[in-house]
């Protein structure tokens, strides 16, 4: 495993310095900081004991409540919008670096990356944890379907419906940052909730698939079928909010399950 890693990092020619490739924000919507704060709550909760120490060691005895306060700090950071997303032409059927990572700028590229780092024991401490807090922020995003979207309207960016108070809106905005606007509990209640239903959810099915590129064609396939069937009708709506809810909620989930993942087999 660790060896297709590295060739597929050798293959995208990154740079280590994540925190040195950042330009102005443009217009690509980031996800709802709560909802980031609530993945990572979950993710904690799933942690092994070698991960907890590790973290410890890293952040100290209120790792968790630091880590939780980190949670945008990607954002803050000002990283290159397109990381953030990862987008595919009509009908593509693999994953291509040229074509669905220009520029090695989307979010498989900074979780390669972020792994890469945390995996290597030459880098300091203040890189890792840099590099910890991108890929918390990057394995995130990759789950929400428009950020695995289609390249033809840059990942719902370009694609307006029509809200109920007849204001156009992106498709990219509804699932970036109005769905989760709309969830009253805090991160914390939220990151429980969630924890009860991981028993009924197929974890296991998640766990099995370790790869960004893996996740990024998933949640691709899973955009054509709900953040784009629903928007056939042209619609923002009461109707489209209570279809797409659910499913972002369970992409969060399946994120902190694959983050807890990653972090529990690097620590």
């Amino acid at each position: 495993m660790a060896g297709t890693w590295l060739k597929l990092l050798r293959r995208l020619g990154l740079s280590v310095a994540l925190s040195l490739s950042l330009l102005p924000l443009q217009r690509a919507w980031a996800l709802n900081e709560t909802a980031h704060q609530a993945v990572l709550q979950l993710a904690i909760m799933q942690l092994e004991e070698g991960a907890r120490e590790q973290l410890a060691q890293w952040y100290g005895p209120e790792w968790q409540r630091d880590l939780i306060a980190l949670a945008n700090w990607a954002d803050e950071a000002r990283p290159e919008p397109r990381f953030s997303k990862v987008l595919f032409a009509e009908g593509a059927m693999g994953f291509d670096l040229v074509e669905n990572c220009p520029g090695n700028l989307c979010a498989v590229a900074a979780i390669l990356e972020s792994r890469r780092v945390l995996e290597d024991e030459s880098y300091s401490v203040i890189r890792k944890r840099e590099a910890l807090q991108y890929l918390m922020h990057f394995v995130t995003e990759l789950h929400v379907p428009v950020n695995a979207g289609r390249l033809s309207d840059e990942g719902g960016q370009t694609l307006t419906l029509t809200a109920s108070d007849l204001r156009d809106v992106s498709l990219d905005w509804v699932w970036n940052q109005d769905l989760y606007s709309r969830v009253s509990d805090s991160w914390f209640v939220q990151a429980q909730r969630y924890r009860r239903r991981l028993s009924e959810l197929p974890v296991s099915q998640w766990q099995q698939s370790t790869t960004p590129v893996d996740w990024a064609l998933e949640t691709h396939q899973l955009s054509l079928e709900t953040a784009y069937a629903f928007a056939e009708r042209g619609k923002y709506d009461a109707a489209y909010r209570q279809a797409a809810m659910p499913v972002l909620e369970t992409q969060m989930i399946k994120a902190s399950v694959r983050l807890a993942g990653v972090l529990n087999a690097v620590f």
